[in-house]
């Protein structure tokens, strides 16, 4: 019998939450943020060269992210070479009680540390 079985036929044991979704049940979002290094502005600049916007649209994302209350979030492109970033990501998943993996691209492409 595997576990999710035993939970559902006993009823006194404790569930198990992943998240704050139902027992026994994972949920996964995945996003793409698009690093800021990489999204061109219609003067063919850089976001990254604007704080005030890639930190705004960040922010938000990150609202849209917690309001969600996915059991595993996965992120692509993310720039992993801005401290700042990093750490408000951190901060914010880390206070929603999320526990954060990054990996850098290879082919050292600049958006890594």
């Amino acid at each position: 019998m595997d576990f999710l079985s035993q939970e559902f036929q006993d009823p006194d044991r404790q569930p198990f939450h992943f998240g704050s979704n139902a027992v026994g049940c994972i949920s996964c979002t995945t996003f793409n943020i698009l690093a800021p290094i990489y999204k061109r502005l219609n003067n063919k600049r850089r976001e990254s060269e604007f704080r005030e916007l890639w930190l705004h649209r960040n922010e938000r994302i990150l609202d849209r992210l917690l309001h969600l209350k996915s059991s595993i979030i996965c992120l692509q492109e993310f720039w992993v070479g801005n401290e700042e970033l990093v750490g408000m990501y951190e901060k914010r998943l880390g206070d929603a009680g999320y526990v954060t993996y990054k990996l850098a691209r290879t082919n050292n492409r600049g958006d890594a540390e």
